[in-house]
């Protein structure tokens, strides 16, 4: 079976040049998601698996992303504006001396 000269210069140039991709669809802020490791009291969270174990199609990633947005906020509206995009990346590890921490919060819940 002969091959037009058209199928013999797709055949050779397949090889050549890829097939088109199709471009990257840009990804909004809310879709990109991040691991953000940290520790927290057992108490909260205990009360955390609680609420997740009984409502339904509730992630445990969900209910900590909707409670870090909604106490940021909270932090914003008593400072009365806005937190600026911070200027370096966070130190990692343990707080050193003076810094503040969270177990007061945790041990009163």
């Amino acid at each position: 079976m002969k091959r037009t000269a058209v199928e013999n210069w797709k055949q050779s140039h397949d090889a050549v040049i890829p097939p088109p991709t199709p471009a990257p669809r840009p990804e909004s802020a809310k879709a990109r998601k991040i691991r953000l490791t940290t520790m927290v009291g057992a108490e909260a969270a205990n009360l955390a698996r609680n609420a997740v174990y009984w409502t339904p199609r509730l992630t445990m990633s969900a209910l900590i992303e909707r409670a870090l947005v909604r106490e940021v906020k909270e932090l914003e509206k008593e400072r009365g504006k806005p937190f600026p995009q911070r200027e370096r990346e966070l130190p990692s590890g343990r707080p050193y001396l003076g810094a503040e921490t969270c177990d007061a919060e945790s041990d009163r819940l």
